[in-house]
C-alpha cells in the first residue's frame, strides 16, 4: 500500500513546547509593546511613527489571530486544555470567539473547495451557471461582495467587528461562546474606555485592528481564490487532492512569514492540521511532493482579486466578463 502524503506529513506533527511557548511571549509582548508606542506617538503627535507604529501592531494581531489559529486545530500545544484556554487567552486581542470560531474553521476544513458544501467559514463562489441563473438583484449583491475594495475596505470591518459579536448558528457552544467573549470584552475593554476615553481607544486599539483584519482578509482569500485553484463536487472531493489543488503556497520574506506563522503553506496545512504553524517550512523542505505547488506571484495575486466565478466548462476561476462566453 503506497504512503499517503499525510503519513509522510505526520513526522512534523509533535509541537515543542518551548518553541509554542517562545512564540506567544513574543507576540503578545511585541503587541503590547506596540500599542504603547502607537499610545505614545498619537499622544506627541509623531505621526509618521504613529502611523508605522499601527502597521507593526497590525501584523502583530496576525501573528496572534494564527497562534489562535493552531489552538483551535490543537498544534499549538501537546495539551487540549492549553490549547484551548491559550486559545480564549488570545482570542480577546481579536475579540473573536474562539469556540465559536473553532466550529466555523473545522467546518471550512471538512469540506474546503467542494462547490456543493460551502457554508460558513468559506468566501462564498458561485459557478458561471449560479450566476447566470441567479436574480439580477442576486448578481448585483455578489459583484459587490466579490470587488477587492469591499474585501478589503468593507469585510475587516463587517467580520471582526459585527459578526464576530453575533451568533451564527442556533447551536449551545457557539451562542454560549459569543456571548461569554462579549462578557469578557466588555470587562477588559470598557474600563479602559472609561480610564483613556473614547478618542485615545479608537485611535490606539482600532487602527492595528483594522489593518490587521485587512491583512487577513486578503490571505484567507488568496488562499482558496487563486487563477490555479482547482475546485470539486462532492462526488470527486478527494482531501488529499483538494488540500494540493486547492490550496495555495504563499512564500513570504521573513519577518512576514513569522508574522503570518508561515500560514501561506497552506497546502500543507490543510492536508494535516496537526503540524504548528512553526514546523510546516520544515515539512515543505523535507518532503518533495509538496514542492510541485508552484509559489503564488505578485501577477497571481493581482489577478486572483479580478476572478469571481467558478467554470466547470474551463475547470478554473474566471472573471465577470469571460463567464459571458461561457455556457455553465
Amino acid at each position: 500500500m503506497p504512503v499517503t502524503l499525510r503519513t509522510k506529513s505526520k513526522d512534523f506533527e509533535k509541537s515543542n513546547l518551548f518553541h509554542s511557548l517562545i512564540e506567544l511571549i513574543l507576540a503578545v509582548t511585541g503587541y503590547f509593546i506596540t500599542l504603547f508606542v502607537i499610545y505614545y506617538t498619537f499622544t506627541n503627535h509623531l505621526w509618521f511613527f504613529y502611523g508605522l507604529s499601527c502597521i507593526v501592531g497590525g501584523f502583530f494581531l496576525i501573528k496572534l489571530f494564527t497562534l489562535l489559529h493552531d489552538c483551535t486545530h490543537g498544534s499549538m500545544f501537546a495539551s487540549h486544555t492549553a490549547n484551548i484556554w491559550v486559545g480564549r487567552f488570545l482570542s480577546l486581542f481579536m475579540t473573536v470567539p474562539f469556540t465559536a470560531w473553532k466550529i466555523e474553521h473545522e467546518e471550512h476544513h471538512s469540506h474546503v473547495v467542494d462547490m456543493e458544501k460551502m457554508h460558513h467559514g468559506d468566501v462564498d463562489l458561485l459557478t458561471v451557471e449560479q450566476y447566470k441563473n441567479a436574480s439580477p438583484f442576486k448578481q448585483l449583491r455578489y459583484r459587490i461582495f466579490r470587488q477587492p475594495l469591499f474585501l478589503l475596505i468593507l469585510a475587516p470591518f463587517l467580520y471582526f467587528f459585527i459578526k464576530t459579536r453575533f451568533p451564527w448558528m442556533k447551536n449551545r457552544k457557539v451562542i454560549g461562546s459569543v456571548i461569554l467573549t462579549n462578557f469578557f470584552v466588555a470587562l477588559v475593554y470598557l474600563p479602559l474606555l472609561w480610564y483613556f476615553g473614547f478618542v485615545i481607544m479608537l485611535c490606539v486599539f482600532v487602527p492595528a485592528a483594522y489593518l490587521g483584519g485587512i491583512i487577513g482578509v486578503v490571505l484567507f482569500y488568496l488562499q482558496h481564490n487563486y487563477p490555479e485553484v482547482e475546485w470539486f463536487t462532492t462526488e470527486k472531493w478527494d482531501h488529499e487532492q483538494a488540500s494540493l489543488a486547492g490550496a495555495s503556497l504563499i512564500i513570504l520574506p521573513q519577518p512576514l512569514e513569522w508574522f503570518s506563522h508561515a500560514i501561506g503553506y497552506h497546502h500543507i496545512h490543510h492536508l494535516n492540521s496537526k503540524i504548528p504553524g512553526y514546523r510546516l517550512v520544515e515539512c515543505y523542505e523535507a518532503v518533495p511532493e509538496f514542492k510541485a505547488v508552484q509559489p503564488l506571484s505578485w501577477s497571481d495575486t493581482v489577478n486572483a482579486f479580478k476572478l469571481r466565478l467558478w467554470s466547470y466548462e474551463h475547470n478554473q476561476m474566471v472573471t465577470i466578463e469571460e463567464s459571458v462566453l461561457l455556457k455553465s
